[in-house]
């Protein structure tokens, strides 16, 4: 497990308006039926968001098991 897959961040909180976009960078979001997918952070809010399901880490290809955060 590396850095990129080890903290898979919450889809409602991450990607909610109230979220500090200075804070936010690219990332691996989980949603409530957990659906896991690549978040990509652009300069410009309203392209930034979730960009595509993924069940593998695309940093080191760990399978993301549905037991992981």
């Amino acid at each position: 497990m590396c850095d990129f897959c080890k903290e898979i961040k919450d889809f409602m909180k991450y990607g909610a308006a109230d979220v500090n976009p200075y804070e936010r960078k690219n990332c691996i979001v989980k949603d409530s039926e957990n659906n896991k997918g690549l978040w990509i952070e652009c300069d410009d809010y309203y392209y930034s968001g979730w960009a595509l399901d993924i069940n593998f880490c695309p940093k080191c290809g760990k399978k993301l098991n549905d037991d992981i955060a």
